[in-house]
């Protein structure tokens, strides 16, 4: 499999038609750890890509859309923080976990009790929060690498 991915490789980088002895003699010099790190490569970027689709999927879902989480994204760091610290405690609580999932919404009354942030803040950072959420708690490996706490896990 490798050896006909290297072949399909230098079959595409090469304009002119080679034959087939010279492509397996070239195949031979080629370095296999460099085609399979660019094998790798391209694999991870196309993973990604689905995630980010299958992301901005969720999102609508909650009738919002990467635009909007940019405007709403908070510019202090300590914000950001505070809000991802809101977005774990909805995941980590089963029924404000159902709540957000089945309405759509935040349980700002439930959540106000339980952070030290006011429901105000909450309002304000609501779309970030949301967003966080969902790449908590759903399949979002390389998306979770971006989390403000450097990764997540359900």
């Amino acid at each position: 499999m490798i050896s006909n991915r290297i072949k399909d490789y230098l079959r595409a980088k090469n304009t002119r038609e080679l034959p087939s002895s010279a492509l397996a003699e070239q195949a031979a010099v080629v370095d296999y750890r460099e085609s399979w790190r660019e094998y790798q490569d391209a694999d991870h970027r196309e993973n990604r890509r689905s995630e980010v689709v299958q992301y901005i999927q969720e999102l609508a879902d909650y009738k919002l859309d990467l635009r909007q989480l940019a405007a709403a994204t908070p510019k202090h760091r300590k914000a950001r923080q505070r809000a991802f610290e809101a977005a774990q405690l909805l995941a980590d609580l089963p029924d404000l976990k159902r709540h957000v999932r089945a309405k759509k919404e935040l349980p700002l009354k439930e959540m106000e009790g339980k952070l030290k942030v006011s429901r105000k803040t909450l309002e304000r950072q609501r779309k970030y929060i949301i967003a966080l959420f969902i790449i908590i708690t759903g399949d979002y490996s390389y998306l979770s690498d971006y989390l403000p706490g450097g990764g997540a896990s359900e």
